[in-house]
């Protein structure tokens, strides 16, 4: 359900006002939001070029490291629901080779 700003119809919106306010704060920002129809809004404002770049290299670092631990807990989940008792083996100790016929699927 979308959200609305509770004094009109219109759906909500950040204010131009919060965005003048980081922009007069700090030296840069960058701020990304989900709306209510699931699409991406994107602020952006830096005082110049080097903080720009600052800015930028840092999400890339965060959003890299981000990417990676989702990656691991989805690779994790899909070794839990496929139960191919990789968790039961000691260290170092190699897989069984599985029959390449068995799919996993009954029938």
């Amino acid at each position: 359900m979308a959200r609305k700003d509770k004094h009109s119809d219109k759906p909500f919106e950040i204010p131009k006002a919060l965005l003048e306010q980081l922009d007069e704060c700090t030296k840069g920002f960058f701020l990304l939001t989900v709306n209510e129809n699931g699409d991406f809004d994107m602020f952006q404002s830096y005082s110049d070029t080097v903080t720009e770049l600052g800015v930028t290299n840092c999400l890339n670092v965060h959003f890299n490291a981000m990417q990676e631990v989702v990656k691991q807990q989805a690779l994790a989940r899909m070794m839990e629901i496929t139960g191919d008792g990789l968790d039961d083996l000691e260290d170092g100790e190699e897989p069984e080779d599985k029959d390449p016929s068995d799919d996993g699927f009954i029938g």
